[in-house]
């Protein structure tokens, strides 16, 4: 071999090499930009979903044997639109009889997989007999109550079977707590108006449009048009926002129609009950979430990127009261911070209170139900009144409990959310989230936090303790048990027991835990008493509701301890462990 061959042949090799190298890098670069080329562009509506989504939406009207209906046609075709808007493959039925219900209802439901987000939505006629609930088929002709039990479809058995079925996300929206179409027979059949409370099957979320005995309306009088009833019209407005969960698009709906309704003084708090695991999104983020900014006289807030705290553990045992057996609670996700606001409104100015008598500490306390204006919640020490903390716009803006900890950071949530809130270097991260309303917060002597959680805003609840990221059952509730109502209001006093008030509801009173069981202390006639907090000397300062905070002195002596210079209904009041420094 020549030494001129092997220097040629050299030369080849390393120019071949070189090529090779510029063919690698090219091919990377395609391979990198091909995520780019997949993602949707900046003005597609929403990403693609990663799950397979099918629905069956039926609206009935048209009722042969009674009275026809105005809007439950219209509604399914909006949700029907809805749901194929955002990637839901749709069986869209209207005025169905009995055996045509049957098989979409089994169709539907023989294509739930565990890839599979399903949603069954109904809006027509239904009515509860002895407790069960049953939607009726256009064809039902009933005289009696074994009538609509042998031809009309029982909702259980449809909840049931989706349950047996696994699926990523299992949803029942039923619209149909309409008066009695019965009611006017020769023979009672049912009750009077609305469905009864039910059991939801395990892995199913559902949601009435109602409460238990309510009646959904229509519209909210002669000058609404809306072509839907108020809770699809809510509904709608509720999936179309990109990044909500599920569970969020539910409680904003069940939030708003419950607002509007009493605005034209009717009673319409939609239902939930929660056996579903997961989550999923009706329309995908499109942007990634903003941190929040700095509330009035905070620091600056954090880089998104920035880790955020744990919730601090316990650092002794649950305090008194029972464990009791409950489903077990959705697992904490990451912290999630709030939509910074554009404009940060200037910090305000302190107002003087007119105390009755001087506080041995601070307290906060929370303004509810402020129309146009964000969730505040208020620091009085010292005489004084200013606003401790305005929460961020985007989303549910409300406040109803709030509370300082230890640590100087404050904890709030709001009860028509799941979540509970912590500001923290001014940042407003998601501290926990439950799987049901979190109603009201509170504090033990040791520092633990506890929340209280129910499904109606006046029904049965539970008092949970919150211990490193998970939520411990403490005490199982019965509105039977304090007055018939109980909004979720709770506080311990100085030596570790429980108490409860009765809150909105009237005759409003105090009750303390002895055993597991509330025990009435105090019955008030003429006011109502929301949160409530124990002072130093034994007293206790509640919100009444208005605009004022009391001092209750047992066994019975209330006075006025100061009114509130601010709008709205004053709902919470809490004894400050640490006020912001």
């Amino acid at each position: 071999m020549s030494l001129a061959w092997g220097v040629e042949h050299r030369q080849a090799a390393l120019e071949l090499r070189s090529r090779l190298r510029a063919i690698v890098a090219v091919c990377t670069l395609l391979l990198s930009a091909l995520p780019a080329l997949a993602a949707p562009d900046a003005g597609s509506p929403q990403a693609a979903p990663r799950e397979r989504r099918i629905a069956l939406v039926i609206g009935n009207d048209d009722y042969a044997y009674v009275g026809k209906l105005r809007n439950a046609v219209a509604d399914a075709k909006a949700m029907g639109a809805a749901l194929r808007e955002r990637g839901f493959d749709v069986a869209y039925r209207e005025n169905v009889a009995r055996h045509d219900f049957y098989r979409a209802v089994a169709d539907f439901i023989d294509q739930l997989s565990t890839d599979t987000v399903g949603v069954f939505y109904y809006s027509g006629h239904g009515v509860q007999i002895d407790g069960e609930n049953y939607l009726i088929p256009t064809d039902l002709k009933a005289e009696q109550s074994s009538d609509v039990d042998l031809d009309g479809i029982r909702l259980a058995d449809i909840l049931d079977r989706m349950g047996a079925k696994g699926a990523k996300f299992k949803l029942a929206i039923i619209d149909a707590c309409r008066s009695n179409p019965f009611k006017s027979t020769t023979r009672a059949i049912g009750a009077a108006r609305g469905l009864a409370r039910t059991t939801s099957a395990r892995g199913v979320m559902v949601v009435y449009a109602a409460g238990e005995n309510q009646e959904a309306i229509d519209n909210l009088g002669d000058d609404d048009h809306d072509p839907n009833g108020l809770f699809t019209r809510e509904f709608l407005k509720a999936m179309a926002v990109p990044g909500v969960k599920v569970q969020d698009v539910v409680f904003e709906t069940a939030a708003k129609v419950s607002e509007k309704a009493a605005s034209v003084r009717h009673e319409q708090t939609p239902a939930i009950y929660v056996e579903a695991v997961g989550t999923f999104y009706f329309t995908e983020p499109d942007v990634p979430p903003r941190v929040a900014a700095a509330a009035p006289g905070a620091t600056a807030a954090q880089s998104p990127s920035a880790p955020s705290a744990a919730l601090p553990a316990a650092t002794s045992p649950a305090g008194p009261g029972p464990t009791v057996a409950t489903p077990a609670p959705a697992s904490a996700p990451g912290p999630a911070a709030e939509h910074a606001r554009d404009t940060p409104p200037p910090a305000p100015k302190p107002h003087r209170l007119a105390m009755t008598r001087a506080l041995p500490g601070a307290l906060v306390y929370v303004h509810g139900d402020v129309p146009d204006l964000a969730g505040r919640a208020y620091l009085a020490a010292q005489g004084n009144v200013a606003e401790a903390f305005v929460r961020p716009p985007g989303g549910n803006r409300g406040i109803a409990s709030a509370i300082y900890r230890a640590d100087g950071d404050l904890y709030f949530c709001d009860a028509t959310e799941t979540r509970i809130y912590r500001v923290h270097s001014g940042r407003v991260e998601t501290a926990y989230q439950h799987n049901a309303f979190v109603r009201h917060l509170g504090v033990d002597g040791g520092g633990r936090l506890y929340f209280s959680s129910s499904i109606d805003l006046h029904g049965d609840g539970m008092i949970f303790q919150l211990e490193a990221g998970k939520a411990i059952p403490v005490l199982s509730v019965r509105a039977a048990d304090v007055g018939g109502a109980w909004s979720g209001t709770f506080a311990f006093d100085q030596r570790g027991a429980l108490w409860l008030s009765t809150g909105s509801a009237s005759p409003s009173g105090l009750y303390r835990v002895d055993n597991g069981r509330p025990v009435p202390v105090y019955i008030a006639d003429d006011r109502r008493i929301m949160g409530f907090a124990f002072l130093a000397d034994g007293s206790i300062a509640f919100a009444d509701n208005a605009h004022s905070v009391y001092l209750l002195t047992l066994p019975g002596r209330v006075s006025k301890l100061f009114e509130s210079p601010y709008p709205g209904r004053l709902v919470d009041v809490q004894a400050a462990r640490r006020a912001p420094g």
